[in-house]
């Protein structure tokens, strides 16, 4: 039952970060947050699983860590909320 109570917590933390990011108007708000955690939380989990059984290969662990952010930055990216053009003609 621990093991399930941190599964929650953990989501819970995950969904909660979503929804500030955007509340700050930082994220689009035009899915649910806990949506977005979840595709989130696959992509990561994905990568994770595909390290640990070598199906993509690091030199070491810490390279790996290091790494980590590389393949999600597209997708937090996609994310992100894109800056309003300004009206240059009037200026």
């Amino acid at each position: 039952m621990r093991f399930e109570a941190a599964i929650s917590e953990s989501s819970a933390l995950v969904v909660a970060e979503f929804e500030r990011g955007q509340a700050k108007g930082a994220f689009r708000d035009d899915e649910p947050a806990r949506d977005i955690a979840i595709a989130f939380w696959v992509a990561a989990h994905g990568y994770v699983e595909l390290v640990l059984r070598r199906r993509l290969k690091v030199k070491s662990e810490a390279v790996a860590v290091a790494y980590f952010e590389r393949p999600l930055t597209p997708f937090l990216d996609g994310l992100t909320v894109a800056p309003r053009a300004t009206n240059r003609a009037g200026a």
